[in-house]
């Protein structure tokens, strides 16, 4: 699997706020990393995890998004993960990409190529 590399042209606080306020899911954890200085202008990390419920099979997803910006320009990744018990097994219906690219859609308009 290769992992996309994401640059925003936005603070990961800000990032973060856009995407509680228009993701199609709950967030059930929030956390803030900063140095001391509690400033917009110290670097932070922010960790959000949202999980959705798909009703038609069965299947909870979970999208964590982790957001940076220790190197001077935010960064961002995407982890997403879904699971259906089945008798003999796990089954993911696909909704993992649906959800990551729920995402990556809300934060588009903001992402620096190259």
């Amino acid at each position: 699997m290769i992992k996309e590399k994401w640059r925003l042209n936005i603070s990961p606080q800000e990032a973060a706020a856009l995407l509680d306020q228009k993701i199609d899911a709950e967030c059930i954890a929030a956390y803030v990393l900063s140095g001391e200085e509690k400033s917009e202008e110290s670097p932070c990390c922010v960790v959000r995890v949202y999980e959705r419920w798909y009703g038609l099979c069965g299947t909870t997803a979970t999208l964590t998004v982790t957001l940076d910006d220790l190197l001077g320009v935010t960064r961002v990744d995407f982890t997403a993960g879904s699971g259906t018990r089945m008798p003999r097994g796990r089954m993911d219906w696909g909704v993992r990409n649906e959800f990551e690219t729920m995402a990556k859609k809300i934060l588009m308009s903001h992402r620096v190529m190259g």
